[in-house]
């Protein structure tokens, strides 16, 4: 009872002062089209409920709390509203109002739980007509084929055929996005696969490049050993060149000098016998004269 007086004298407070939804203490709750309903006589349904809610807006979820055992109503549940400004309506005119002795408590509420899931639930709101999805026919077409759908008798029926063209309209804008999105995602693809052959074609003819350019350097070092070996057996003649020349030029050198010296040789064998012969030709003189001497001396002694 103490909230129903606060929301009555807040409400009331507000008008005298003339204060706009803006300014309002409604605002905080612009993002929720949830109200909350306290108070409820135990005999009412969801439906009963449904009807004296809906003439402030369009109820699309009713959660009435309930004993999970016995299955009865524990007097307080949740309603959502189409929109929110449904929840504004209802709080300022239901609430503190009397049903079957019973005075209702209506105030605004989350649209999160205390666990902070979000309420979900379509349970009260009005079947919709099956559309048709042919988007070849105009909207002339669309707009009879709607109107032939529903009741001309249902008082809400201007409400449903604005309601149908517009979820029409969202259901084309929403197939042509998909459309479009399809149509990018296979131009995404295609792309992607070009590219992909691209890469490939790039990375093969690195490889063919890179392949290229290793038998090059083998080329190269089978050149330059190549040229090592000949440079080598080049050096290696030279060598052998050398070698033979060197060994012409030792080999003549060794045999001027056994010539120099069989010659020396000679020379000292002649040399022997001149100075023999001419040792006894001065030896044989030397007698000679010592014999003449002797004879001279006698020859003249007699």
């Amino acid at each position: 009872m103490n909230v129903t007086k606060e929301i009555q004298r807040i409400n009331s407070r507000e008008i005298e002062r003339n204060i706009s939804v803006s300014g309002s203490w409604h605002a905080q709750y612009r993002d929720s089209p949830y109200i909350f309903v306290g108070n409820i006589p135990f005999d009412l349904t969801e439906g009963d409920i449904i009807t004296i809610f809906s003439q402030y807006g369009e109820i699309l979820d009713i959660q009435l709390v309930r004993n999970r055992e016995t299955g009865e109503s524990k007097g307080f549940g949740f309603l959502r509203y189409e929109d929110q400004r449904s929840t504004i309506l209802a709080v300022d005119n239901l609430n503190n109002f009397t049903l079957l002795g019973r005075t209702l408590r209506v105030d605004h509420a989350s649209a999160e739980t205390k666990d902070g899931e979000k309420r979900t639930g379509m349970n009260a709101a009005p079947p919709l007509l099956q559309r048709d999805n042919d988007e070849s026919g105009s909207d002339s077409e669309d707009s009879e084929d709607i109107e032939s759908k529903v009741d001309p008798d249902d008082p809400m029926r201007e409400f449903i055929i604005k309601k149908l063209k517009k979820e029409r309209k969202k259901a084309k804008k929403k197939a042509k996005k998909e459309k479009k999105k399809r149509k990018r995602n296979e131009d995404d693809e295609v792309e992607a696969k070009r590219n992909v052959t691209r890469e490939r074609s790039r990375s093969w003819s690195r490889e063919r490049n890179v392949t290229k350019e290793r038998s090059r350097s083998w080329s190269r070092e089978r050149n330059v050993t190549r040229e090592r070996s000949r440079s080598w057996s080049r050096f290696n003649s030279r060598d052998d060149v050398r070698g033979r020349e060197k060994r012409r030029v030792e080999n003549y050198t060794r045999e001027r000098s056994r010539s120099r010296s069989r010659s020396r040789g000679r020379d000292y064998d002649r040399n022997r016998r001149v100075g023999s012969v001419t040792r006894y030709k001065s030896r044989s003189r030397s007698r000679s004269r010592s014999r003449n001497h002797g004879r001279g001396s006698e020859r003249s002694y007699r």
